[in-house]
């Protein structure tokens, strides 16, 4: 019996298509939109511009929608300004995260250096210890 969504995909690119339509369709259940390189990253086909072609035929039947660079199921802005705002917090995350493991990695090192001039003998089982861990 053939796919339910093959009555929208035309039979000469109807594997690229459809590989396209089920990436938009699982993300399309976390509400995230996609953009063309990650609809190609995704994809089994690798032909960005065949991939194009084909949602931009899919988006001619009003399969999937296009909103400015965005592929999504339906046309819902406001996933799309969720995407973009979650995108931003977690860089903004990950800028803080990296300040606090470089206060961390400074930390260690200067306790490291501290306990190596008192101790210049252990130091160097503790850092052959530790290389092979």
């Amino acid at each position: 019996m053939p796919h339910p969504v093959n009555r929208f995909i035309s039979e000469s690119d109807n594997h690229a298509a459809l590989e396209a339509l089920k990436t938009i369709i699982y993300f399309s259940i976390f509400n995230y939109p996609l953009k063309l390189d990650e609809i190609c990253n995704f994809s089994v086909s690798k032909n960005k511009d065949g991939i194009q072609k084909d949602l931009e035929e899919l988006v001619s039947k009003k399969v999937i929608f296009k909103v400015d660079d965005y592929y999504l199921m339906a046309q819902h802005r406001e996933s799309i300004e969720k995407r973009i705002m979650g995108n931003q917090m977690a860089v903004n995350g990950w800028s803080r995260q990296r300040k606090g493991l470089l206060l961390l990695l400074n930390f260690l090192l200067s306790k490291l250096l501290a306990y190596r001039v008192h101790y210049p003998k252990a130091i160097m089982i503790k850092t052959v210890t530790l290389i092979f861990l």
